[in-house]
């Protein structure tokens, strides 16, 4: 069960990250911590949200002007952890990142005796060296870190306090001795093939580490008797028996062959007939970027984790399925829907969210071009031949000067249509003018860049091959700008809130 919750507004994830990485250590399991990093693909984030909630005892909220103003932070999740922590079956945390109107903007809830309460953020504790009035934006990355760990330290200490309440101290068991037998109860599930065939693992402790062989069969909660190989010191102990966590597959020893995930695709129904195809990203690095122009360098690796990206730009029928009246110059149910802003697509996201209940935002660019690319590092999808373009994509010399109905060219290798031509796409991402200081994790870049602009990527059917190219960038256009028929736009559907 976990006991921390991460509550947050989607703009700050570089924040959740960060503190994130100060309690890897808590949660080598993914039991003790839980933010929506941890949902499935395809999960559906709101009821997930619904059932963590009341399970977990320590919450930390992230505290911004944009989560002040997040509708469901405000109507939904908040009011569920205010309603625990009246009745102390929750402790909350309130972490200040930026500057937020804390004092003037109260929360409301409903407690169990059906009295409307109300709460504001500046209530509750907050880390030492950190209030409304000097949030972590405001200071040096030094001082945010240290006060991310003292949060991170804060909540190893109350966690520890919760597990002496609920079951006393054991006699602790001397340090096991090398090639001593071992009783490991498995906490960590385990593949089907895994299960099946019984694989060797590497066991970690915090302070040492041991191989031992899962025979075939077992099941979580199994005893497991072993043969310790390598120091180890038990360092958990619950009722004399030793709890240690598989975390890591020894390659060396087991010879396990890694396969690749099973294609996942899925289809989303958005009503009357009209659905959306979304295709499986598997996670992975690539080099971004090219030498082409500066606004394309440095180049750089990205390492990206798996998510799901629409098969086609999102058409004129999707659209309209969402968002009602059809804005575009070219005219066609199953054409790109064009003359859109920035905002346009933005609101698109979050009503298709709203209606499905997963996430659904726009792609950075990282993702878009680790998309596009399909593992070339050519010019394009299909590596550096120009002559192969017209297969591939509807620009100025094939396109007739209009847009066409997605996908009758070619796809890349992962099976995505139109990523060169037909319409430029938005980008969740700030304007920056090159990669220096770029995230390296795939992630929106949003901090330090231009705000009233965001990347627009694959060229369109009014342009030139050099703009249809997988690293190409283009920035002309501003968010607020839905009078272009270039431009258009698809949907990232994969980990994390975007409400």
């Amino acid at each position: 069960m976990p006991s921390v919750f991460i509550c947050y507004s989607h703009e700050d994830e570089e924040w959740r990250d960060r503190l994130l990485k100060y309690l890897n250590p808590l949660n080598l399991d993914k039991q003790i911590v839980w933010s929506d990093l941890d949902l499935e693909p395809g999960d559906i984030w709101d009821e997930k949200i619904k059932e963590v909630l009341p399970k977990v005892t320590l919450a930390v909220v992230l505290v911004s002007q944009t989560l002040l103003n997040s509708t469901y932070v405000r109507n939904e999740e908040l009011p569920r952890l205010l309603k625990r922590f009246e009745e102390k079956a929750v402790r909350i945390i309130p972490l200040f990142v930026e500057y937020a109107d804390v004092d003037n903007v109260p929360f409301y809830y409903t407690n169990e005796q059906g009295v409307r309460k109300t709460f504001y953020l500046n209530q509750s504790q907050s880390p030492s060296n950190n209030s409304p009035d000097q949030p972590l934006y405001n200071l040096l990355k030094p001082e945010q870190d240290k006060i991310l760990l003292s949060v991170a330290q804060t909540l190893r200490s109350l966690i520890k306090k919760d597990k002496q309440k609920v079951e006393p101290n054991p006699t602790p068991s001397p340090p096991t001795k090398p090639e001593e037998n071992l009783d490991i109860t498995l906490e960590l599930a385990l593949t089907d093939e895994q299960m099946s065939t019984g694989t060797r693992e590497r066991i970690l402790t915090e302070r040492g580490s041991i191989t031992v062989t899962i025979p075939a069969g077992v099941s979580l909660g199994d005893r497991i008797p072993v043969i310790g190989k390598g120091k180890l010191e038990p360092v958990t102990q619950r009722r004399g028996d030793l709890y240690l966590l598989i975390t890591e597959r020894d390659e060396e020893i087991g010879n396990i062959e890694e396969k690749a995930p099973k294609n996942s695709n899925f289809t989303e129904d958005l009503g009357n007939g009209i659905t959306l195809d979304m295709v499986y990203i598997q996670g992975g690095s690539f080099m971004m970027g090219s030498n082409e122009y500066k606004r394309e360098q440095p180049i750089h690796r990205v390492e990206l984790k798996e998510f799901y990206l629409s098969k086609y730009p999102i058409t004129q029928a999707q659209y309209q399925a969402i968002m009602g009246p059809n804005p575009s110059r070219f005219q066609g149910v199953n054409n790109p829907v064009e003359r859109v802003s920035w905002y346009d697509a933005q609101e698109f996201c979050e009503q298709l969210s709203a209606k499905t209940g997963k996430q659904y935002k726009l792609p950075s660019e990282a993702q878009w071009e680790y998309a596009c690319r399909a593992g070339s590092d050519g010019k394009w999808c299909f590596g550096d031949d120009e002559s192969k373009l017209k297969d591939y994509a509807r620009y100025g010399k094939n396109s007739n000067a209009q847009t066409h109905p997605v996908g009758e060219k070619e796809p890349n290798q992962w099976g995505l249509y139109d990523m060169h031509g037909n319409v430029w796409e938005w980008c969740a991402d700030s304007w920056h003018n090159n990669y220096k200081k770029a995230p390296t994790d795939g992630s929106a870049w949003l901090k330090d860049g231009n705000d009233n602009r965001s990347p627009l990527r694959g060229g369109s059917w009014a342009g030139i091959p050099d703009y249809c190219r997988s690293a190409s960038r283009n920035n002309n256009i501003r968010r607020v700008d839905r009078y272009y028929d270039v431009i258009g736009f698809r949907v990232v559907c994969g980990f994390g809130r975007t409400l």
